[in-house]
């Protein structure tokens, strides 16, 4: 899961707590994504050394004349050798560098990079707030994370009184817990989710992503552009990387 997209963040130094938690246990599990973290933080350090002041004395000292020893030629490269030479280092680190932050994105990290559960704006919790209803349980639940949790409550508060938003909500908690055909199903009737079927087409369009149906996910990009509906920007900005 997100793979590139965690190393980067790794690379910057901006990793969420909850980025922090999934790198840490890919570092733990995975010997691969070990590999290419530590390829990565060596070229990191490359970079450093490089900008540092260090490697410009470092290259002044290379033009230096060495003491002239007669029973032994003088061997000396011109000053655009060495220039030569630095060009070629730092061409060699930017590529380095490119190739490990810039490989290739699977469909899965663009899902993980876009996607960002919807907040909660139908019933705002105030900290400190008790959770005596279960209204109120059900969106603190969403709000703290407890998915499992959350979507009990939504499935039951939608049997009572048929609010279309708790199905929104419940996709969204889905796609958090990898129950991707079950948030399409829900997200796929638009019709059915009353005042955020213009949110659903993006996360729909997400949700093809996370399952690698690029064809339907820029199908439904497609359509969030030309409709001009919600996250039309950041829906042309996905198609680009998806092209």
């Amino acid at each position: 899961m997100r793979r590139a997209y965690l190393l980067d963040r790794h690379i910057q130094g901006r990793l969420t707590p909850k980025e922090q938690a999934e790198f840490d246990r890919l570092l733990e599990t995975d010997a691969t994504f070990r590999d290419e973290v530590s390829f990565a933080e060596d070229v990191q350090k490359v970079a450093e050394v490089e900008a540092d002041a260090n490697f410009l004395s470092m290259l002044k000292e290379f033009e230096k004349e060495e003491p002239i020893d007669e029973e032994k030629p003088v061997i000396k490269l011109p000053r655009y050798r060495w220039m030569a030479i630095a060009a070629s280092f730092v061409i060699l680190l930017g590529l380095s560098i490119y190739f490990v932050l810039n490989a290739e994105t699977s469909p899965e990290d663009l899902f993980a990079e876009h996607f960002e559960p919807y907040r909660n704006v139908v019933h705002p919790i105030t900290r400190g707030k008790p959770a005596e209803d279960e209204k109120t349980q059900a969106f603190l639940a969403y709000q703290n994370e407890e998915y499992d949790n959350a979507i009990t409550l939504f499935d039951k508060l939608y049997e009572q009184e048929g609010q279309p938003y708790y199905l929104f909500y419940k996709a969204n908690a889905l796609l958090e817990l990898n129950s991707n055909d079950e948030a399409i199903a829900i997200l796929q009737k638009s019709d059915q989710l009353g005042e955020f079927a213009d949110r659903s087409a993006w996360y729909l369009a997400l949700a093809y992503l996370k399952v690698e149906d690029t064809e339907k996910a820029k199908e439904h990009l497609q359509q969030i552009v030309g409709a001009q509906k919600y996250n039309h920007v950041k829906a042309a900005e996905l198609l680009q990387q998806l092209d």
